[in-house]
């Protein structure tokens, strides 16, 4: 397809640009969307802070999207052209995005009606979190505390729920503790307001002990360090939220040693099923539209959506529509 269309480039964290360019050229194994939604993402607003380890600059912006197959590669035989699909590309917040494989060809998921593009779009950062869940081993019956409760943290929250745990949320915005409750946790701490956080979750677990799973999904040395805390003997902590490169922590390694503790890093899914059963999620209704989408703007918007996402925005996530 010929032609140009508009996309945000950014050239340096915190330098983004709404530019005119050529409409990306399909090769054999890739697909060519027409964008419907794209929706704000953690990954995409440290980038907007201060770039990405695996990023160079200049690069295309945003990675959430669903969009109508209007090209197609010969290779690509899981869709068809007029399909609206969901995937993770890189370039979301344009007119049209290529997908090139792995997703082309693993990682297309056909969007039924009846599902708002901007919830399918959040099939990505919710893969994340459903891989995440898995490797934490949470069963029934299980104790777990979420740090955080941004997009990934209410995710976690949502699949520690279906998973059977007992959920405890803590968070210092008093708006998103009330989501982790919309979204099923069980008790919520806000950190800000307890003399000490790892005490107050311990408080709420069964004799004190601490809880068998601790999910840090905040990306900062702080939850990191108070999440190891918070498990019981032999308990595990996930590691989810990328702190800025070089961060250090300090724990204690009589408490590791002596706790039995076990410790997991956890990014992105790895694995294309878990792709696909995070959006059988939410095609059954996992995410909340009216809890998740907290805003929505317009492409022509996105330099303004993540200045307020940089100043501290309060909400959740923020869809972008193309035709809005």
């Amino acid at each position: 397809m010929n032609g140009k269309m508009k996309a945000w480039n950014i050239y340096a964290p915190g330098d983004i640009r709404l530019e005119t360019v050529d409409i990306p050229q399909v090769g054999a194994e890739d697909v060519l969307l027409k964008v419907d939604a794209a929706t704000s993402c953690g990954t995409d607003l440290k980038i907007y802070r201060r770039g990405h380890p695996g990023m160079k600059f200049p690069n295309r912006f945003g990675h959430e999207v669903t969009g109508w197959i209007i090209e197609k590669g010969d290779k690509v035989n899981n869709v068809a052209i007029g399909d609206r699909v969901t995937t993770a590309a890189n370039g979301a917040f344009a007119e049209y995005v290529l997908v090139s494989p792995p997703p082309s060809l693993n990682e297309l998921a056909i969007v039924p009606e009846g599902i708002p593009s901007e919830v399918a779009a959040m099939t990505e950062p919710f893969a994340c979190a459903y891989h995440g869940t898995v490797e934490s081993h949470i069963k029934l019956g299980d104790q777990v505390v979420v740090l955080g409760c941004g997009p990934i943290g209410l995710m976690f929250i949502k699949l520690a729920k279906l998973s059977g745990a007992f959920v405890i949320a803590t968070d210092v915005i008093n708006g998103r503790l009330e989501a982790a409750i919309k979204v099923g946790a069980d008790r919520i701490v806000n950190s800000k307001d307890v003399k000490d956080p790892i005490q107050a979750v311990k408080d709420l677990t069964d004799g004190g002990s601490g809880v068998d799973v601790a999910i840090e999904a905040v990306g900062l040395p702080t939850a990191w360090e108070q999440g190891l805390y918070m498990i019981r003997p032999g308990g595990l902590v996930t590691f989810f939220g990328g702190c800025k490169a070089g961060t250090t922590v300090t724990l204690d390694t009589t408490f590791i040693h002596y706790q039995e503790a076990h410790m997991k890093g956890i990014f992105n899914y790895h694995h294309p099923e878990h792709f696909f059963e995070a959006f059988k999620l939410i095609r059954r209704g996992a995410l909340d539209p009216q809890v998740f989408i907290t805003d929505h703007a317009g492409l022509d918007d996105v330099e303004e959506v993540f200045k307020r996402l940089a100043e501290g925005y309060e909400g959740i996530k923020i869809a972008i529509h193309v035709n809005r």
